[in-house]
């Protein structure tokens, strides 16, 4: 196994975790219990870790990290649903009020 992230918090490493899963890579997300002891431990320590279970796909896993960071646009505007009228944030595909998708 080989490190591959340090996530902010474990939405991320999970939503990673699934992504990566998606693309045929399997990972363990460590630390899932420590973020927690966030003060009485060191940040850097308790931090969620995903972790590649084959090195030898550690290279793909990070060139698709990358490609997910840069595919994630916090500038750009929120989008409106047309069922309920509410607005998501850019980066959903469903309506977080009424879950419906927000392509159509």
């Amino acid at each position: 196994m080989k490190r591959l992230y340090t996530a902010s918090g474990l939405p991320e490493a999970y939503l990673l975790r699934d992504f990566l899963d998606a693309e045929g890579i399997a990972t363990v997300v460590f630390n899932e219990h420590s973020v927690g002891a966030v003060g009485e431990l060191p940040c850097n320590e308790a931090l969620p870790e995903l972790w590649v279970r084959e090195e030898a796909e550690y290279h793909r896993a990070r060139a698709l990290v990358l490609g997910f960071e840069r595919a994630v646009d916090d500038t750009a505007p929120p989008r409106p649903c047309r069922n309920c009228g509410e607005e998501s944030p850019p980066t959903f595909d469903i309506c977080w009020h009424c879950g419906r998708s927000l392509d159509g």
